[in-house]
């Protein structure tokens, strides 16, 4: 038995490549926000340690207000907290240092999703132009498939006119 075609069954197939492009639109924007989440939890992290920094500062800053009077006596702890001092820079020029690592892989995964957004928009055309050409081809080839029907219906009636004839 031959299945004709209805407009329909049309109308499901061209939502496909929609759902396509849907679902991968949908899975870079889970990536995007997946990257949005990591460089928010970083940053925190950052604003913790600086509150932190910014803590250790004033509380040095406030010994050595106390220092002053005592010079000649502590000479020696004041080594000791140049040394912390020099210390805590390097701490902060290893955070600036990892600011400046987070920047720019920051960068490079938005300059990825942005290559996967326009590779997904070419192959997207391209899927809709392969699925516009199928859908034209099937159009053809209904068309021959009716034809040929059409033709085998009148050979099978002048068959049995034929037979019927003997």
């Amino acid at each position: 038995m031959e299945k004709k075609w209805h407009e329909g069954d049309f109308e499901t197939r061209n939502e496909q490549p929609k759902i396509w492009i849907k679902q991968l639109y949908l899975f870079a924007s889970e990536i995007c926000y997946n990257i949005q989440k990591e460089v928010k939890a970083l940053e925190e992290k950052m604003l913790a340690l600086m509150e932190k920094l910014y803590r250790e500062f004033k509380s040095l800053d406030g010994k050595v207000g106390s220092l002053d009077g005592k010079v000649g006596s502590l000479d020696g702890k004041v080594g000791s907290l140049d040394a912390k001092v020099g210390s805590l820079d390097a701490k902060v020029g290893s955070l600036d240092a990892k600011v400046g690592s987070l920047d720019a892989k920051v960068g490079s995964l938005q300059k990825d999703v942005l290559r996967i957004e326009n590779k997904l928009d070419t192959d997207s055309k391209a899927l809709f132009d392969g699925y516009s050409q199928t859908y034209e081809k099937l159009g053809v080839i209904e068309a021959k498939v009716d034809a040929i029907s059409s033709k085998v219906e009148k050979q099978d009636v002048e068959i049995r006119v034929i037979k019927g004839a003997k």
